[in-house]
């Protein structure tokens, strides 16, 4: 498979809310499979930015939207997913780069990503969006909402390469239903991971692995994740804390993560 990387084309507003069209641009006409795996990345993409994976800094999570309003596969070799967000921070588009990098490399070559910036009385402009390098993740990568609402306490690991541990604590004793809710959330930010989408400056997204070993119920107060192999960026945190305090504002409140 093609280790080609997809060029990436943006053009962005900055509006709260924004019609976006999402393009991709295929080396070949694809297989039926190839399509489905691709709607298949595009549904997590949406799944995790409706729940403010990649909300911009000052926006509150609990406002943030994303969702999909059309998919066009009329032109094989160009299929189009239309968008509709709010609070959506330019950077998620770096994740779309990413696992479509990986998927390129490992399941059907993709020429180019491209995203349109539709909203109706804006002035959208072409935006460059960086490579993840050293000294460039945070201008590359979703940044970190100032609305969590919760306590974060991290351990800098000594190896990146090292297994990694997260617990996501609530304040009280929490229902089952509380917790598979939690899991699902935190899921969301691990099928990204493991697709590649925060690669570290090291490696990338096809390289990048990331291996999980545990994503379950603690105790009745809390979750537990668990990446038996950790190859990625530690901007990638903010996504999950990003998913953590949607839940926390929405479904139950979140007292204390810690970042091992």
């Amino acid at each position: 498979m093609t280790n080609a990387i997809p060029l990436l084309s943006i053009d962005w507003s900055d509006a709260e809310e924004q019609a976006l069209v999402l393009q991709f641009v295929l080396a070949a006409e694809p297989a039926t499979d190839t399509v489905q795996q691709l709607e298949n990345l595009v549904d997590l993409f949406v799944t995790a930015g409706n729940h403010a994976a990649f909300v911009r800094d000052q926006f509150p999570p609990e406002g943030v939207s994303l969702t999909l309003t059309a998919r066009d596969h009329s032109s094989p070799l160009r299929p189009v997913f239309s968008l509709r967000a709010r609070g959506l921070d330019v950077r998620s588009v770096q994740v779309l780069r990413n696992i479509s990098w990986r998927f390129s490399a490992q399941a059907h070559p993709i020429v180019s990503v491209e995203i349109r910036d539709r909203t109706p009385n804006t002035s959208p402009r072409r935006f460059e969006l960086p490579a993840a390098e050293w000294g460039t993740e945070e201008e590359a990568y979703p940044p970190l909402s100032n609305r969590l609402g919760f306590r974060v306490e991290r351990e800098d690991p000594l190896d990146y390469r090292k297994s990694r541990r997260c617990l996501v604590e609530f304040g009280r004793p929490v229902p089952n239903d509380v917790i598979d809710a939690a899991i699902a959330r935190a899921r969301e930010w691990v099928s990204l991971a493991e697709l590649g989408a925060f690669s570290p400056p090291a490696k990338p997204p096809e390289e990048a692995e990331v291996w999980e070993d545990v994503v379950a119920a603690y105790d009745e107060y809390s979750v537990e994740l668990v990446m038996s192999l950790f190859e990625a960026s530690e901007l990638s945190w903010n996504v999950l804390l990003n998913l953590l305090a949607h839940f926390s504002r929405t479904i139950e409140p979140v007292t204390l993560v810690t970042i091992e």
